[in-house]
């Protein structure tokens, strides 16, 4: 799998063929990112984050 990058545009290739077409298409090779995603000070209080579902909003 590839990522590439075309201004604030991210699309992800599957096929060295499906890369292509994007480089065609003015995108670039970016690496995927490795390490695991930053929590913020106020995540680290709780030991949750917004994805173990304490998202505000209605139903």
């Amino acid at each position: 799998m590839e990522r590439l990058v075309r201004l604030n545009e991210v699309q992800y290739a599957a096929t060295e063929a499906q890369a292509e077409r994007l480089k065609e298409q003015g995108f670039r090779v970016e690496a995927l990112p490795e390490e695991a995603p930053v929590t913020s000070a106020a995540d680290e209080e709780d030991g949750r984050n917004a994805s173990d579902g304490d998202k505000k909003g209605g139903k």
